[in-house]
């Protein structure tokens, strides 16, 4: 990097009074050493051999400025490398401040007064860690002083609550003799591992005031040191100014970014703090410190300063331009070419077209042998060097074995470099009286601005005070109105509930005469079947009465008959049983008597043969009689079952009063249980009181449908009768009155059900 000359006081383009006296003293030695290295040059030598030698040669100057005992700032060979390593030179009397970046620091250095420091910053005067030294200062450099660093304390912590009070996103130092223009604690953006993260950095703009320095942007991160166990600062990013191609406020994104476009680089950097307005200060900032460097490289490249500011101090451009220098207010100063200058370049111009151009190998190294890097440079600048210094278009054997022009070309740049001393002081004067009268136009304008900051700021408040009345006026009529239109739709509201009550009173009103009427209709309706099932009933009944008394009497008349019979078969049979028995003494009597007159006959008597059983009464008699008794027993089990029979239909299964169709199924079904034994006369038995009767209420629809029996719970109740009725389930014990009562109630049930299906299926084929 370069530098050039300035003061803080000034600002970007100031210089300082001990520069000035300075300024001839250091420019000698500058043109001394180059005479010796130039007179040194035998031939042409290499890039890394120059670089070399620039550092030696520059290292041999800071020493003999820093043995001087001068008064004057301190020398290096980057303004930024003291921000970067976190280390100065010192001179005699003054050092230099890591945490201010500044030479004679009053708060931080050695000699400082510890009363002055105090009242500077109230902060412990016991030595402080590395980044706590590295933390730039806290305070702005133009006229707030502590009080203005107290605020934009206070207004960054109420910003970001998060971020420590000692870590602002933008400053300036308070120190006036400081060359930091600006340092803040901000966010960079950088990827990691395929994502964009944000990390924290110190962002330091360090002014370039000596000649060869450049205005540099600092980027450096804070660092523990593994050995030591300090914070450090490590530098990330040196960018000098005249690098910038555009400084950009992304006022797109909403958490206040700026980015800063590199010449040839393709990717941005870009950076965002906490707040918009120190966004827009970096911004600011760094545009005119941007502007300032460019045009001091433009200056110091028409005024011949190529001995040591390398690539940066030649523009191909201006190799035609008159040299000119630009204040802060933007006055350019032009400076006419004397006499001489002109006919050396007429002359330069006249060798450079007659003679046979060099190669770029060529120019590089006569630009090498005067201590010019010449990295970056293109063949109009090397050319412009190689003419400069005296070496025309010739061969380069030429060059070599001329020593006499390069003598010639020596002693030409020692004249150079006093002339261009002694200009650059001039330039120095004119300058200083063009800061003194910018600095008081800047003054004058800062007033006014304030004045009408001021005027604006009161007018503003004036018209806010003016917006908040008709605003909270605007309010108010809002309210109302707001209040009218809920009080007139809670009104609407009432008035439709109070309708709707009216509506469903007078609907409820109706729908409960529909049921009583409905519920008087039904209850007549009722009535008259309740009435006209009990006439059936008493007929029926009747009818059974006369049927049971008239049958009563032929069982009478039959049972008469048959014990009349009977007495008489049994009259009969012991009559003929008694001749039978009589019949059989009398035989058994001959027979004994026979016996008896054969044993009186016999001369010896002889066990008699016992006498034969007598003869076995006649079985005809015996079948007939038990034949007869299970006919009788057959005739009585037929009435019975006749009876049986009689009683199921007219009681339970035909329909009064024709007795000629059977009932409906689902009076059938609910009436089912009054037709078990011990009905009708028939032995009661405990398997038929497991039955539950079925409700009507279970087998009808709803009683809107007029007590319609529902299909479907028809349907199950059947399945009930018929898995109870069923032979599988009935018990073994039950006698033939039992078995023939529910094989009936099996038959009845089960044709009622196939009528009431076929009639359904009548109705579907009807209504399809």
């Amino acid at each position: 990097s370069g530098r050039h000359i300035g003061g803080g006081s000034s600002g970007v383009f100031g210089f300082k009074a001990k520069d000035i006296g300075n300024l001839g003293k250091e420019m000698g030695k500058d043109i001394n050493k180059l005479g010796k290295k130039f007179s040194k040059v035998a031939g042409f030598v290499t890039t890394h051999d120059a670089r070399q030698e620039s550092t030696k040669n520059a290292t041999e100057l800071r020493a003999e400025v820093e043995s001087g005992g001068g008064a004057g700032e301190k020398s290096g060979v980057g303004a930024g490398a003291s921000a970067g390593t976190g280390s100065g030179i010192r001179d005699g009397n003054e050092e230099w401040c890591e945490e201010c970046f500044t030479v004679g620091c009053q708060r931080h250095g050695k000699n400082a007064d510890p009363q002055a420091a105090a009242a500077v910053e109230p902060v412990a005067t016991k030595p402080q860690p590395a980044a706590r030294a590295a933390t730039p200062p806290k305070a702005s450099v133009t006229g707030g002083g502590q009080a203005a660093s107290q605020q934009q304390q206070q207004k960054q912590a109420a910003r970001d609550p998060n971020r420590p009070m000692g870590k602002p996103c933008f400053q300036r130092p308070i120190n006036p003799n400081s060359n930091l223009i600006a340092n803040g604690w901000i966010e960079q953006q950088r990827r990691s591992k395929l994502r964009v993260v944000w990390k924290d950095i110190l962002a330091s703009l360090v002014e370039g005031r000596r000649p060869g320095e450049e205005t540099t942007l600092w980027i450096q991160r804070q660092v523990t040191n593994a050995s030591t166990g300090r914070a450090e600062l490590e530098a990330l990013h040196q960018i000098p100014m005249k690098w910038l191609e555009d400084v950009t406020y992304l006022d797109f994104y909403g958490d206040h970014r700026f980015a800063l476009k590199i010449y040839n680089v393709t990717d941005e950097f870009q950076f965002r703090t906490t707040d918009g307005e120190s966004a827009q200060n970096w911004v600011i900032t760094l545009r005119s410190a941007r502007d300032a460097s460019l045009r001091v490289n433009q200056a110091a490249a028409g005024n011949g300063k190529e001995g040591r500011s390398g690539v940066d101090g030649w523009d191909s451009t201006n190799l035609h331009q008159t040299p000119s220098y630009v204040s802060e207010e933007g006055v350019e100063v032009q400076r006419d070419q004397t006499p001489d200058e002109t006919a050396v370049a007429q002359t330069q111009q006249r060798a450079q077209n007659d003679q046979k151009r060099l190669t770029i190998k060529e120019l590089r190294a006569i630009a090498h042998g005067v201590g010019i890097d010449t990295r970056g440079m293109e063949r109009s600048d090397l050319e412009r060097i190689a003419h400069r210094h005296g070496r025309g278009g010739g061969a380069p054997g030429a060059v070599l074995s001329s020593g006499n022009a390069t003598a010639d070309a020596a002693a030409e740049h020692v004249q150079w470099q006093q002339k261009q001393a002694a200009e650059a002081a001039a330039r120095a004067d004119a300058v200083r009286k063009l800061q003194v009268e910018a600095e008081r136009k800047r003054q004058e304008q800062e007033a006014a601005a304030a004045r009408a900051a001021a005027e604006r700021a009161s007018e503003e408040k004036r018209q806010q005070e003016v917006a908040r009345q008709a605003l909270e006026e605007k309010r108010r009529q809002e309210a109302a109105a707001a209040a009218a239109a809920a009080e007139a739709e809670r009104k609407r509201l009432e008035a439709e509930a109070e309708h709707r009550r009216r509506q469903e009173e007078l609907q409820r009103q109706e729908d409960i005469r529909r049921r009583q009427a409905f519920a008087e209709k039904q209850a007549a309706e009722h009535k008259r079947r309740m009435e006209e099932e009990e006439q059936r009933k008493r007929a029926a009944e009747e009818a059974q009465r006369r049927q049971e008394e008239e049958l009563r009497k032929r069982q009478q008349q039959q049972w008469q008959q048959q014990q009349q019979q009977w007495q008489q078969q049994q009259a009969q049979q012991q009559a003929q049983h008694k001749a039978q028995q009589q019949a059989q003494q009398q035989q058994w009597q001959q027979w004994h008597a026979q016996q008896q007159a054969q044993q009186q006959q016999r001369p010896q008597p002889q066990p008699a043969a016992p006498p034969p059983p007598p003869p076995p009464p006649p079985r005809g008699q015996l079948n007939t009689k038990y034949a007869k008794a299970m006919e009788q027993s057959e005739e009585a089990e037929q009435a019975a079952i006749t009876r049986i029979k009689r009683e199921i239909l007219i009681n339970w299964a035909l329909q009064p009063p024709m007795y000629q169709m059977l009932r409906p199924i689902d009076q059938l079904v609910t009436t089912v249980h009054t037709a078990f034994p011990p009905a009708h006369g028939v032995e009661s038995h405990a398997y038929f009181q497991k039955w539950k009767p079925i409700a009507r209420d279970d087998l009808i629809l709803s009683g809107a449908m007029g007590n319609t029996p529902s299909e479907d719970k028809l349907k199950k109740a059947v399945r009930k009768i018929r898995f109870f009725l069923h032979p599988d389930k009935l018990p073994r014990d039950l006698n033939a009155e039992q078995s023939f009562m529910v094989k009936m109630l099996w038959d009845v049930t089960s044709d009622s059900w196939e009528e009431f299906c076929k009639q359904r299926e009548e109705l579907d084929w009807i209504r399809g």
